[in-house]
């Protein structure tokens, strides 16, 4: 080691700091220069628990994995031979000198250059960080993370079959996963068999019913009531038969009072049966035009809860089809925490944030119990039923009190039962999420059961990565000009080193130009990201910038005008500038242009009122070019800052399992359509509970005025048939309305 020494205002002068020593005096420069470093890397802990790492100045040698580095002579002669420069005057900036070296493309996918040929000439030094006295003092921007976990709503932890679902309990388990599939089809066969047999018996029964009551409203007496009640009674019994798995799922629910969709048309098939046995046990009532039989209904209702079965089981198995193709999975987690999810989505949304990111799971779990689980339909199954038998009840005891006719209060009572077992609750999941997970199927993702619209109704921001945004494909290299004698070679592969390290979207455009030879990449450290601007880096000693003019312009680099530059931004393109140890060698003229898979998922997005958050170390990815790309304002978009970064990654670090709810594929258009399609769902099931309890107002009131004014002969059997059936189309026609 050289023993010569230095005089200490010469070292203080090398790292920006004035010393009060005399010029005579001598000091151990590696002494003195170990705890230069030592106290600039001291820092005092920020009280504020989102600061992960307090504000740090950088004084650190190039190759920090050496630290005798500092004491060897090589670095020390390089820090005099390489004095700092003088500060430049201030004057009109000047183009860099072009060396004619240029190349324009209409794609990157057109040209390569040969890296073999690529010179092996030892760089000329340059100072390291610590060295540089141009480099300025600049302290690192303090990164925000959460420590507190907030717990997930209970209806993530609550999730059990629902009761019609019942003996796919034991065959949940992702060990007999291969069985699912054959499960699932042969049970929807069924349930389609059985559910078209019985609206086949109840159109049957309709007919019976409408002569009986044609026969007591003309007077004419020519129809023999009794046989024509008996065959009612046979289609009756038979249509028992045919949904019995429906009616002992009912029964078995009223005996335990829990929720289930079955109890519904349980019921009312029960109320009809005894109105058809006491209209059995006494047939002269039935020559009244005001009594009526209501079979043919109870027989529709129990054929539809079946057919209702089968779109939930039509939606499973095309999840299921989903989860088996992709290779990858991943999870739309909502950020719960508080604090996190306002840092996220600062700037997109006024009120509260619930922001999604993409995680990547190794294993989905509870997809049976998901796809058949309990929901809002067995809850209103069960509430509705009670509330009409008990008013169905009252009405008619009421009725008899007053009128004392038996059939009459009998005929009202199983009038209002039906009105309540409306057929809308047993659409208002089922049909939804069917129109949801094919939307979702078809850009490979799968949403399961109510929880997608409970969980994400509220979704208001996506966060992304500008490199699911903008895939390879997306990003194209139209032309590079050198400055200063660079090489258009040695340009590219400086590039190629610092944005694959960094991750950016135009990695693939320079690794598809040297062939993917990824071994030919310098190594490139200290990498920083200046918010807005692009990157930072060293390499071999060499500072290396790359990213638009005001990154050039913060570091003291004369650019082309501004002139110049727009000649290309007004097309569309953006200008990336290369700068190496302090002087521009390079530009880079890019296209942007996204994918049809990605424009779609935007608009999806934003007709869902989901703002977008892109975290990106880009320059060329901003809100007003983004904008420009998607034609949506530019508010719509949000640039997170390099602060968030560590907050981002913990957010969306992967996990082991999580629940079958909202999985995609990992693309950014099967992310975006799984949660704007789970947004809607639940659009669509407050559509389909405003549409089912206007049925029942309008259903009771209608009854109630008839009731009054004596006139109940209006509440035919093919009036009550056709009722229930008007309210389940409108209940469609407005689904369909709902743009997914």
């Amino acid at each position: 080691m050289d023993d010569k020494k230095f005089s200490l205002d010469d070292i203080l002068l090398e790292v920006g700091l004035s010393s009060a020593h005399k010029e005579e005096d001598i000091v151990d420069v590696d002494a003195l220069l170990q705890n230069i470093v030592n106290e600039k890397q001291t820092v005092k802990q920020k009280e504020d628990p989102f600061i992960a790492e307090p504000p740090t100045k950088e004084f650190t040698p190039a190759k920090r994995s050496e630290p005798t580095a500092v004491h060897q002579a090589a670095p020390r002669k390089s820090m005099l031979a390489n004095p700092a420069p003088e500060p430049q005057k201030v004057g009109a900036p000047q183009v860099p000198k072009s060396d004619g070296q240029s190349l324009s493309l209409e794609n990157s996918g057109n040209f390569s250059i040969d890296i073999e040929g690529i010179r092996q000439e030892h760089k000329p030094p340059q100072t390291s960080p610590l060295e540089s006295p141009a480099e300025e003092e600049r302290a690192e921007t303090p990164e925000i993370h959460f420590n507190q976990k907030k717990e997930e709503p209970d209806f993530e932890r609550r999730l059990d079959f629902a009761p019609c679902f019942q003996k796919f309990e034991e065959e949940a388990s992702t060990e007999r996963q291969k069985d699912w599939e054959p499960l699932l089809l042969k049970e929807k066969a069924a349930s389609t068999v059985r559910g078209t047999f019985l609206l086949i018996m109840a159109v049957a029964s309709l007919i019976l019913s409408m002569m009986i009551y044609l026969n007591a409203a003309t007077g004419i007496g020519f129809i023999p009531t009794l046989p024509f009640l008996l065959t009612a009674g046979g289609i009756g019994i038979i249509s028992g038969v045919l949904g019995f798995p429906v009616l002992m799922s009912g029964v078995r629910s009223i005996l335990r009072l829990e929720p289930n969709r079955d109890i519904m048309p349980t019921v009312t098939y029960a109320f009809c049966m005894i109105q058809y046995l006491t209209q059995l046990a006494f047939p002269k009532g039935l020559s009244n035009p005001n009594i009526h039989q209501y079979l043919p209904v109870g027989i529709l209702i129990l054929g539809l809860a079946f057919l209702a079965r089968t779109l939930t089981l039509k939606t499973a198995v095309r999840n299921l089809h989903t989860l088996n193709a992709n290779s990858e999975t991943y999870e739309s987690q909502i950020i719960w925490d508080s604090r996190a999810a306002s840092e996220l989505s600062k700037g997109l949304v006024d009120d509260t944030a619930y922001p999604v990111v993409n995680r990547k799971t190794d294993q989905v779990s509870d997809f049976m119990k998901l796809s058949l689980s309990m929901d809002g339909s067995d809850r209103l199954g069960r509430n509705l039923t009670l509330v009409g038998t008990a008013l169905a009840l009252a009405v008619a005891l009421f009725t008899f009190l007053f009128t004392k006719q038996r059939h009459l209060a009998v005929t009202i009572m199983t009038a209002i039962t039906c009105v309540f077992a409306s057929m809308v609750n047993l659409y208002s999941i089922c049909y939804p999420l069917l129109r949801c997970s094919k939307k979702a199927a078809q850009f490979n993702g799968l949403i399961s059961g109510e929880k997608c619209g409970l969980n994400y109704g509220d979704v208001n921001v996506a966060v992304v990565e500008a490199k699911s945004l903008f895939p390879p494909a997306a990003v194209m290299l139209n032309g590079i000009k050198t400055f200063e004698g660079m090489r258009i070679d040695e340009a590219i592969l400086d590039a190629a080193s610092v944005l694959s390290t960094a991750g950016s979207i135009m990695t693939d455009v320079f690794l598809k130009i040297i062939g993917n030879r990824t071994e030919l990449l310098h190594k490139a450290e200290n990498l920083h990201y200046e918010d807005g601007m692009g990157l930072s880096a060293w390499i071999d000693n060499r500072r290396i910038l790359i990213g638009n003019r005001d990154l050039m312009a913060s570091h003291n680099i004369r650019v082309p005008s501004v002139d110049y530059e727009r000649r290309f931004t007004s097309e569309g393109s953006d200008l990336v500038y290369l700068s190496t140890s302090g002087e521009l060698t390079a530009v880079f003229i890019f296209t942007l242009h996204p994918t049809i898979p990605s424009e779609e998922a935007v608009q999806m997005l934003y007709s869902s009122d989901i703002g977008l958050s892109v975290r990106t170390i880009d320059s060329i990815v901003t809100k007003e070019r983004l904008s420009g790309l998607f034609a949506i304002e530019p508010n719509f978009f949000k640039i997170l800052p390099n602060k968030l970064s560590r907050l981002y990654d913990e957010c969306s670090q992967p996990v082991k399992t999580r629940p079958a709810v909202a999985i995609n594929n990992g693309s950014f258009a099967s992310m975006a359509c799984s949660v704007a399609a789970s947004k809607r769902m639940r659009v669509m099931m407050t559509v389909a509970q405003v549409v089912m309890v206007s049925s029942i107002i309008l259903g009771v009131l209608l009854i109630a005025v008839f009731g009054f004014l004596g006139a109940t002969k209006q509440l035919s059997p093919l009036i009550m048939f056709c009722y229930p059936i008007i309210w389940l189309i409108i209940h469609f026609l407005l689904q369909k309305l709902i743009r997914l």
